[in-house]
């Protein structure tokens, strides 16, 4: 019966561990006033066989533009120049935490690992009240980007706490070309987690201790 007792508990705080550990994610794409997603998404086995956001980064030399408003979703040709918004809508955050950002780009062109030679993006992440939380993000040795020229993760960006619905993020691309090109189109993920609280490792740790005890217990049942 102890036993029984014990494992059940463990087993409870594993799985309110768990849960105060749950994800938040979203992909899909929006303009900043509308709840309608614009664009496109395909599974692409470089992310992992994940649904993504397919997009272009304008290179026609333009004002600046909308992602699935009045650019973005199509290849057309130039030298750059255009700024590009894509405006991320994440499902609503409900419960007042810390959250993180992680954004996984299929191929992101910036200095040192551009492809082809003379094409290069930039990339810039905004909070929905327009503040910066990356600063404009050029090459690859910024302290928020690893990967190599298929690949580069922006890594964990720290939101602060978060109570939104739903939670809007703003990326902002831009190309240039020393020639005149087409654009291929550009794939990424992203998503949007809580921050483990010190309630949640006091939960995850007497989880794991709680199972480690029942396993010397069996152990030194076995030896009598």
């Amino acid at each position: 019966m102890l036993k029984t007792l014990y494992s059940l508990t463990a087993i409870v705080c594993l799985f309110a561990a768990t849960l105060a550990q749950a994800t938040v994610i979203g992909v899909t794409v929006d303009g900043v006033s509308s709840m309608t997603a614009v664009g496109e998404t395909e599974n692409r086995a470089a992310l992992g066989g994940a649904l993504a956001v397919k997009y272009y980064i304008p290179l026609t030399d333009t004002s600046d533009c909308v992602y699935g408003v009045s650019c973005g979703t199509s290849s057309d040709s130039g030298s750059g120049g255009t700024l590009m918004s894509m405006f991320l809508m994440f499902d609503p955050i409900s419960t007042p935490a810390g959250y993180t950002l992680e954004i996984l780009f299929e191929d992101l062109d910036l200095i040192d690992v551009n492809d082809p030679v003379g094409f290069l993006e930039t990339l810039q992440v905004w909070n929905s009240v327009g503040i910066s939380l990356t600063g404009l993000i050029t090459d690859i040795a910024s302290s928020y980007v690893v990967g190599n020229h298929l690949t580069q993760q922006l890594l964990t960006l720290n939101l602060g706490p978060i109570v939104s619905s739903p939670l809007w993020l703003e990326l902002t691309f831009s190309a240039s070309y020393v020639h005149r090109g087409w654009n291929t189109p550009e794939f990424l993920i992203a998503t949007v987690s809580s921050v483990p609280e010190p309630a949640t490792l006091s939960l995850l740790g007497a989880g794991l201790l709680g199972l480690v005890f029942i396993r010397r217990k069996r152990a030194q049942s076995t030896t009598i």
